[in-house]
Formats: C-alpha cells, sequence, structure tokens
C-alpha cells in the first residue's frame, strides 16, 4: 500500500487551488475585455485568423482614407476645370464682340482690358491648390507653382506626370491631371504661319485653316514656304515643299485673299517685299494661355486700316476655332474625372461591404458568448472553493492530529 507524504498533500491541494484561480482569473478577464482570445495561447488557430482578420481591416480602413483624399482632389480639379469653362465662355463672348466691325479703338482696349483679367483669372485657376498645399495641375512637381509669367506670357513649370492613388488591393485611380495635357497640349485645327525675319515688307501671315479635310490628309505634307514676288506689274506668289523646294501652287497675290494649296488655306495681309516669304506648317498645339494673350496684344495693337480690320477678322476666326479645341478639350478631361470619382464611389461601396463583413467574421471568432462565459465563471468558482474546502479538511487529517 502507497502512503501520501504530508508533502505531497499540501502540493495536490495547492495545485488544485491555483489551477481553478487561473481558470476563474481567465474567464474574468475575457468578461472585462469582451474578447474570447485575449492571448494566443486561449486558440491558436483563431489567433492567427484573428491576425489575418485584423490585417484585412486595416487594408480596408487604409483603401477608404485613400478612396476619401481622391475623391477630394478629383472634386476639387472637377470644380476648378468648371471655372475654367466659366472664364473661356466670357472670352468666346470678348472675341465675338471684337470681331463685330463696328468696334472702335476705344471699346477694343476696354475688351483688351478685360481679356488680360480673364488671362490673370485662368492663371490663378491653373495654380490652384488643394488642402495640402499641392499645386493640383503641376504633375509630379506639387511645390512648384505650373504657370509661371514672365515678359513673353505664361510658362509651364511643371510635368506630365499624373500621381495614383490604391484603393482596393488591384485598383488604381489617378487623382490628378497635369496642366500640361489640359491648358498646353490642346490639339489646333490650325496650320502655324511665320514670317522670315529678313523680310523687308509689312505683310503678316494668319494661321492657316484646313479647307478640304480629305486632300489634306492626303496631300498636304508640310512644311511650305510660300514666296512673294513683286517684280512683274501684279504680285505673285509661289507655294513650295520644304527642303525640295517644288511648287505646289503659284498665283496673282492680292492682301487678304486666300491662298489655297493641297486641302489648305492661308490669309497672307499686307504689302510683302519682293522676296519675302512665309513658313506654313501642319497643324500642331496652341496653350490656352497663348490664345488669349495673342487675342488681347492683337485688340490692342491693331487699327482700323482695311489691313488691319482683315488681320483682326483672322485672328477672331483663329481665336475661336482655338477656344473650340479648348473647351473639347476640358471637356474630355472633365469627364475623365467623372469616370474616376464613379469608380471611387463604387470601390468606397465595395469596401464598406467587405469591411461589414470582415467584422462579423471577426466578431464570430474574436469575440466573447457573455451568456456561456459567465456560466463557466459560475461554474469555475464552484470548483475553486471546492479545491479551497477539500484542502482545507484534507490537511488537517495528519498524524499531529492524532498526536494531540
Amino acid at each position: 500500500m502507497d502512503r501520501i507524504s504530508l508533502s505531497q498533500i499540501f502540493s495536490q491541494g495547492l495545485r488544485g487551488i491555483l489551477n481553478g484561480q487561473v481558470a476563474v482569473s481567465k474567464t474574468q478577464a475575457q468578461l472585462s475585455s469582451g474578447l474570447r482570445v485575449t492571448v494566443p495561447s486561449d486558440d491558436p488557430a483563431a489567433a492567427a485568423q484573428i491576425l489575418q482578420l485584423d490585417q484585412t481591416q486595416a487594408n480596408i480602413d487604409q483603401y477608404k482614407k485613400n478612396i476619401t483624399g481622391a475623391t477630394n482632389n478629383l472634386t476639387l480639379e472637377d470644380s476648378s476645370l468648371a471655372d475654367v469653362s466659366t472664364v473661356l465662355t466670357r472670352v468666346r463672348e470678348l472675341a465675338v464682340n471684337a470681331g463685330s466691325g463696328v468696334l472702335t479703338a476705344s471699346d477694343r482696349q476696354a475688351l483688351a482690358a478685360e481679356l488680360s483679367s480673364r488671362l490673370d483669372e485662368l492663371a490663378g485657376i491653373a495654380n490652384s491648390r488643394n488642402s495640402n498645399g499641392e499645386y493640383i495641375f503641376a504633375g509630379f512637381q506639387g511645390q512648384q507653382a505650373p504657370f509661371i509669367q514672365s515678359a513673353t506670357g505664361y510658362s509651364y513649370q511643371g510635368d506630365a506626370g499624373q500621381r495614383s492613388v490604391q484603393v482596393s488591393s488591384s485598383t488604381y485611380v489617378p487623382v490628378n491631371d497635369s496642366g500640361k495635357d489640359i491648358f498646353v497640349n490642346v490639339a489646333s485645327t490650325r496650320l502655324p504661319g511665320t514670317a522670315t525675319s529678313t523680310n523687308t515688307g509689312n505683310a503678316t501671315i494668319a494661321m492657316g485653316q484646313i479647307a478640304d479635310p480629305t486632300q489634306f490628309s492626303a496631300s498636304f505634307h508640310g512644311p511650305y514656304t510660300v514666296t512673294i514676288n513683286t517684280t512683274g506689274p501684279t504680285p505673285t506668289y509661289q507655294v513650295d515643299t520644304v527642303p525640295a523646294g517644288a511648287a505646289v501652287a503659284t498665283g496673282n497675290y492680292v492682301s487678304g485673299e486666300a491662298i489655297t494649296f493641297n486641302g489648305a488655306k492661308i490669309d497672307i495681309v499686307g504689302t510683302p517685299g519682293n522676296g519675302d516669304t512665309f513658313t506654313v506648317t501642319a497643324p500642331s498645339t496652341q496653350d490656352t494661355f497663348t490664345t488669349l494673350t495673342k487675342l488681347a496684344k492683337g485688340l490692342t495693337s491693331l487699327s482700323d486700316s482695311p489691313d488691319d480690320k482683315q488681320r483682326l477678322t483672322d485672328l477672331v476666326s483663329e481665336t475661336l476655332d482655338n477656344l473650340d479645341s479648348a473647351e473639347t478639350n476640358i471637356n474630355t478631361v472633365r469627364a475623365k474625372v467623372g469616370a474616376r470619382l464613379n469608380i471611387l464611389q463604387s470601390t468606397s461601396d465595395l469596401q464598406d461591404g467587405v469591411g461589414l463583413i470582415n467584422k462579423q467574421v471577426l466578431s464570430q471568432v474574436r469575440d466573447l458568448d457573455y451568456a456561456s462565459a459567465i456560466s463557466q465563471l459560475t461554474q469555475q468558482n464552484v470548483v475553486l472553493q471546492a479545491a479551497q474546502q477539500s484542502f482545507a479538511k484534507i490537511s488537517s487529517l495528519t498524524l499531529f492530529d492524532f498526536i494531540r
């Protein structure tokens, strides 16, 4: 028959009491925190799942912050572009006014003054900043004002960068458009024309137009030079290819009368010197600031002479065409911004749904069932009390009690 020593009795009794206290303490901690798993040892498998769910929720929260920031940026951009459209609409009204043919020099000066104000207003909008103080149309150069005024007009100082933010595990949304794409790279349907610096006459060339799109597309391979010959009784012109020098059109020169060739049409106004030349190139781009600046300068510099009236007519026509291109460009960008805002809204709704499901699963895995925990705590208290009372009884059944 095995004998139980006194030390064993006390050790086993103490162990039972301590185990009961640990169980009670653990359940009390769960009740106070509301969590079923407070440390990984409570449920290792659940702890690993909780860690994964917490990471997923952290990602969702970050995506939601990104969506909010992106929405704010794009809303500001759309509002700014709407303001640009308002400015361009007023500029169009001024241009139409300027071309009415009944304005005096002082009237044109007044229009030019308002155009200068509208130009400054446009620059202010183009240099808008967001809530973080970054220029929204500067591309990646958010700390640099994108449009700087100099003696020759406004120049773009930003870049063509487009910043994007992640709004889901696989979705990135651009949050800005560069001023280069919006205000600088504006496609022009006009043909740039320049006078050679060595010309001796006072003739000027207006930007050309596409008279026949089909013929232009098939045969216009600029640049071309237009040379005026005044040695004969009637001035003549000759249009040549560059650099081959092959003549493509000839005719009599009349100031302001259209010169047509290869589907293009140009106007040269004034009195040219013998051998004066002009260069015509294919359509390119013209920034919106240059469009407004050229009109304002023309209104202040052109007189009421027949030649200048023709120049003003050409300038107004050119301005209206370039305003059409600028407004088309603005509307295209605004459509893209609207599409991005729609993506952000649908992605936000998706993240809300995923987040709700994630929180429900997390609650099922981690949160405490209070009714079950309270019942368990009651049971554990009974066990602990039983262990304490049993130890008190057993510890008194020793040899020393009989000796007494």
